[in-house]
Formats: structure tokens, sequence, C-alpha cells
């Protein structure tokens, strides 16, 4: 879902406005760390000013509830002024609590740009309270910090963003550690984390409690050589650049960081650094659920495709790799479709939907092309449900095979390929189908479900009673999907691993790990993860599913070959 909406209507309003915090910089460490000024509250009367053809911005707005995964693409136009509390903020969704205005227009999101008139109330503030960092005034966006308002413990968040003019006309304000930058798990503004990329060229990520900057990882990335006077910032301007950062935890339940980049919007990510927050070296963690948010340094910046979700990933972290035990692909034979599961006379399946399982050679696979004018599965769906599956020509567009065996806790690992797409004119044909496991299939309306999805997404679902909850969605696959022009995003003709990985922890929640490996090389990387402890942004979503249940396959509107299928009990 798109969340656009900000409340925006003409109005003349007092704030009370706190004097902007001084940088400093570290000499050891190149943190930045802040002064906060002293100077008594000033109230100021600040009539709200409006870009040309821009609606005008209106009282404080309370805070959407907001589920996740969310995603904000900055297409409605407006201004989000500053404030100083979180509570007078007049978006819904965000805050703006340093750089004077957040700006929307041509379908990004973007800090001032260039310099503020002179009389612009902003520049006359923070001319008074912040003069070396913004210009005297004129550039308050070089301090600017947008914050999400909808606090999350374990956020993956994700923003393109792209730097227009670096503001460096002051020296002082030249630094190897400035750049672009996610806020994660904002307390206030003296406890939260970052993770971005800065203009030496690195990434890094930091965390600041009680107000002291500590460096966790740092990892050169970037090309070329950083020199204040005639290499300022090694971040190519006018390029998208997508970070995307996760806080998790490791087995010890400290904070574990992670960072990922995308130079030039490929929807490719590289994983480039992740650490964990080890109070034996770093003092206490950041353990409270926070806000996440946007940070940009010296710089006109633009955003766009702003993501938050819940769960972790990680590019790089290996799978678990016990022998492999095969499950149901020998010997050859012909499997129907069955009313129940103990009508299955299959020793490992029962065919729920689609007609017709055939295993040959070691490799399953659903009906292939067109149903014959007198298949009797043909006359059956054509009667029953002729929207989903053509009037009966492809059963197979709702394939669903469901394990005779009960697994509590297991590894489910098997390779597909993608032979045909069905492009039916079913309103069920959609982005959120793909090629997915079943795990802790209880019934059709309780389990959880892994997979990736034809709009490119990984995902990891919940089903309970019947209704879907989203646990974990992340971008993996580049393309932007669309039903006629870009029905699939998923690769076609080869052999594509999927590998779910279960387990109950001790506490009742349930641990799932969904981890990819394309062209069958061996090397599997996690591409979601999601811990279902029965809520969800704070909501009950019913009790995790931890009885020993079915696993099994979905394909949707395609023609699917299933090849060295397994699964492992832990």
């Amino acid at each position: 879902m798109i969340h656009k909406s900000f409340l925006l209507t003409a109005k003349t309003i007092s704030l009370s406005y706190y004097p902007k915090d001084k940088i400093i910089s570290d000499s050891k460490t190149g943190a930045r760390l802040f002064e906060v000024g002293t100077i008594a509250t000033i109230l100021a009367l600040l009539t709200v000013f409006v870009l040309s053809g821009m609606p005008k911005l209106g009282e404080a707005a309370a805070a959407a509830n907001v589920t996740l995964p969310f995603s904000y693409d900055f297409h409605v136009a407006g201004v989000l002024e500053e404030t100083n509390l979180i509570s007078n903020s007049s978006s819904a969704y965000w805050w703006l609590p340093s750089g004077g205005r957040m700006i929307l227009s041509s379908g990004t999101g973007k800090t001032i740009s260039g310099n503020l008139p002179s009389g612009d109330t902003w520049r006359k503030l923070y001319a008074k309270e912040n003069p070396v960092a913004t210009d005297s005034g004129t550039h308050p966006q070089n301090v600017f910090q947008v914050l999400f308002r909808s606090p999350v413990l374990y956020p993956v968040e994700q923003i393109y963003t792209k730097i227009n003019t670096n503001n460096f006309s002051n020296p002082v304000n030249v630094h190897a550690w400035n750049g672009q930058s996610l806020v994660l798990r904002y307390v206030d503004p003296n406890n939260y984390y970052y993770a971005g990329i800065r203009a030496d060229g690195g990434v890094v990520i930091k965390k600041k409690t009680d107000g002291v900057y500590q460096t966790l990882g740092y990892k050169k990335v970037l090309d070329g050589t950083y020199n204040a006077s005639s290499a300022s910032n090694l971040i190519p301007k006018n390029t998208w650049i997508g970070l995307r950062a996760s806080v998790s935890k490791d087995t010890s339940g400290n904070p574990k960081i992670s960072i990922a980049w995308d130079k030039g919007k490929t929807g490719v990510w590289q994983m480039a650094l992740e650490v964990v927050d080890d109070p034996q070296k770093y003092g206490p963690a950041v353990s409270l659920p926070g806000l996440v948010g946007i940070q940009s340094d010296f710089a006109d910046a633009e955003f766009d495709d702003f993501l938050l979700s819940n769960g972790a990933f990680s590019d790089t972290t290996p799978p678990p790799a016990p022998n492999t035990s095969p499950y149901g692909l020998t010997p050859d034979r012909t499997l129907q479709e069955m009313g129940s599961l103990s009508e299955s006379s299959d020793q490992y399946w029962w065919v729920n939907s689609g007609a017709y399982f055939n295993v040959n050679g070691g490799i399953g696979a659903t009906t292939q092309g067109d149903l014959p004018s007198s298949d009797a599965w043909r006359t059956l769906y054509a009667s029953a449900n002729p929207v989903d599956t053509d009037l009966g020509l492809h059963p197979q567009n709702i394939f669903r095979l469901v394990s005779k065996s009960l697994f509590g806790q297991f590894i489910q690992q098997g390779y597909f390929k993608i032979e045909k797409d069905n492009l039916s004119a079913s309103p069920n044909r959609d982005g959120h189908n793909g090629l997915l496991f079943f795990n802790h299939y209880v019934d059709g309306a309780n389990l959880y479900y892994t997979g990736i999805r034809v709009d490119g997404n990984a995902v990891i679902k919940k089903k309970i009673n019947g209704t879907y909850y989203t646990l974990a969605l992340n971008k993996m696959y580049p393309g932007v999907y669309d039903r006629t022009t870009n029905p699939n995003l998923l690769p076609h003709g080869a052999l594509i691993g999927l590998k779910s990985v279960v387990k109950t922890l001790p506490s009742g929640a349930v641990a799932i790990s969904l981890y990819l490996d394309e062209g069958k090389t061996g090397t599997w990387k996690l591409i979601a993860e999601a811990t279902d402890d029965g809520t969800l942004n704070s909501s009950s979503i019913g009790a995790p599913i931890t009885k020993k249940a079915s696993v099994g396959v979905r394909t949707d509107f395609m023609d699917v070959k299933l090849s060295d299928y397994s699964l492992v009990e832990l």
C-alpha cells in the first residue's frame, strides 16, 4: 500500500522554537557530536509560507496507525515544516526535527534547495541559533533529519537518496563523515543508531548513547581518495543511491545492525556491512523500539521509495547446511487432486488443488500447458472455478501440494523452474502470486508461507483463521511489476532454489528464515526473516503456530517444475 497523505490547510501557527544543536567534530573519531544550546525557548509566530502551486500546511496531525510493510513514494506535493515536538507535526507519517523544511514535488521528497531568502523565518532562526553549520541560516538543509512517526524494534528501512549540491562554502563544514544516512531505533536525540554512506567513500554504522557517538563498523565502498580540499565528497552527485538498513539480534540477543546499498537504483542490493553492538565492547545498547528516519549532511538532497518492514535481512548470512533428505519426488507417478489429505493414497503428498502433480525422473511438475477438452478435471474446473483456471484449461494456476508427513522444526528446500506464465484474466492474478513454500500447514486457513513473488519481492506471511499478515517483505528482483506489461519479474527457464528454515524458540515464538540460490550454484543467501511472537506492530495477530504440521508447495498462474526437494527435521 502506498501512503501519501499530508494534512494541508492554510494557517498561522504559534510554535515554541528550541535552539538547534551546534555541530562539533571529534578530532579522533570524526564523529558527529552535538553541543546542546542553553538559550531559553524562543516563542515564534510562524506564518507557513508555501512554494508556488503548493498546498499550505495545516495544524498538528495525529500519528497514523501504520501496518508494516509500509511504503511511501513522496508523490503528493506539499511542504512539511520543522517542529520542536513530534506531536506538533502536520504529517501523520513524518516529523521534521531539523532542517527547516521537507518539500514534496515532482514525485520526490527534498531538502531545501539553494539559499533561503533573507526574509525567511527559518533563515532568521538558524542564523541566530546555528550560524556555522547552516551558513548563517541560508542552508538549514545542512542539518536535515526527518523521522517516521511509528516506532519499530526490529526495522528494515530502505530509501533512495540523491545529492544534487554540496554545501561546502564554509571549509569548517567539510568533513569526511558528512553523508546520507538511515536512522534506526531513535529513542530521543541522544540515543539511536544510524547507518549510511560517507563523503570519504565508506559505509558506516554508529550508535549514539547518552549523547556520545561510537563507530561500530566502517568499510570503504566507493572509489577515490578523500581530500577535504580537492575531493571533499566521493558520493557521486545526481546519482540515486539506495540505502537499506536493519536491526535484528544475534544468538545472545544483542542488536545486529546491517547496511546494504544499491548504486544507480538498479534494484540489485549489495551487503556492505554488518556489526553486533556487543555491550562488553561498546556499553549499553539502544534496546528500546524507536523511530526510523533519514539524515542528510551539508547537501541539497532528494529522497524516493521509502520502505519500512519488520524483521531483518542479510545478503551474506550463510544458511544452515545439514544433510539433505529427499522427499516425495520418487518413484515416477501421477498424483491427482483429492478432497482431503486422508483421501490421498500417495505416501508423501496430497494434491489439494491444481488437478495433477506429475513426477518423472526426480522432477515434479504441475500440469504443463492446456488440459485436453476430454479431461475430467478440465470439465470440473470449468464448472467449479472457471475464472482462476481459464475455463478449466489451467488448473495449475492454483496449484497447492501438501505433505502427508508432519514437521515441527525443519528445513524445507527445493529448486523451482518457471516454464511458462498463464496470463489469466482472473482478478486473482496479481503481484502477490509466486513460488512459495507452506510451513506449519495446519489447514488452508492456518499456516505460514515463504517464497518469492512475481512482483520481485521475497515474502514471509502468516495466515491465521483465514486472515493474512505480512511478517517480512524485501525487494529482490529489479523492475516494476505491471499486470499487463511486466507480469512476472522472476527468472524463467532457470533453476531458482528456495530454502525455508523454521524453528520454535524457547519463548514460544516461531523464527522463520528464507534463503535463495539462483542458478543452483550451491551458494545460499538470506533474503528474508521474521519472528512471530503473536504480535505485529503491537497488535495481536494470533498465537504463533507451533504444532507439528504439514509443509508443501504453492505456485500461482504458472507452469512450474520442482527438483531436488528435501526436508530435514531439526
